[in-house]
């Protein structure tokens, strides 16, 4: 269970989630990206096959220091602000499900008064 934690200024994304059956609700992940990173952009690539790691707000990952299945995870109520939110709210690595998951409603903007 992640809930009601608020990060405030972030590098990169905000949280970086492999596993199954994850709760992450009413978090505040403002402020991420500072570093402005899109995709594929020079320093922004951590793993050359997935591209959105450290762009995302919110990343599922299909590994970290072994493979992990990322899938029945529960990602709702949480304000996702920052440089590329908005087109990158969260995202997931190739081979993970974005449907596999429970998602949203979410909130994701530029801004936080967005």
């Amino acid at each position: 269970l992640i809930a009601g934690n608020e990060i405030d200024g972030a590098v990169f994304g905000g949280l970086f989630l492999i596993g199954s059956r994850h709760r992450v609700t009413g978090n505040r992940f403002l402020r991420l990206n500072l570093a402005g990173c899109e995709p594929q952009r020079a320093g922004c690539l951590y793993w050359p096959d997935e591209p959105e790691l450290l762009s995302a707000g919110i990343y599922l990952g299909r590994r970290a220091e072994r493979p992990a299945v990322t899938r029945d995870n529960l990602i709702r109520d949480n304000l996702v602000t920052g440089h590329g939110m908005s087109r990158r709210c969260i995202a997931a690595a190739p081979g993970v499900a974005l449907s596999a998951n429970r998602i949203g409603p979410n909130r994701c903007a530029e801004r936080a008064d967005q």
